[in-house]
């Protein structure tokens, strides 16, 4: 029950105020390297999207092209079409998410 006097609510808030300062350094503290861990490895993180985008994109057209070849009898006909449409699609895509990063970027940048 509160004093009379009202000091024991002052008391009160004076703790509750030095807990919250004392969760926010905490926070602040946890909070720091996770950026900088995010954005150290941001470019790394990006460069490998693209080389994956690129080899899934390959490979794609390549078992699609073998397929054919394999129910047509034609081995390499089919394997190498659709292998060199895989590249040009994995290319098409990696210039597109390179765009997608310049605009992300230009938009984060103030």
């Amino acid at each position: 029950m509160a004093a009379p006097d009202g000091k024991a609510g002052e008391t009160d808030r004076k703790s509750l105020d030095e807990l919250g300062a004392r969760i926010d350094a905490a926070r602040q503290q946890l909070d720091g390297p996770k950026r900088e861990q995010t954005t150290k490895y941001k470019t790394l993180n990006r460069a490998w999207q693209m080389v994956v985008e690129l080899v899934v994109s390959v490979v794609v057209g390549g078992c699609i092209g073998y397929a054919l070849d394999w129910a047509f009898g034609t081995l390499p006909l089919f394997l190498v079409i659709f292998g060199g449409f895989g590249f040009a699609a994995g290319i098409k895509t990696i210039l597109a998410t390179a765009r997608g990063f310049i605009d992300e970027d230009d938009t984060a940048s103030p």
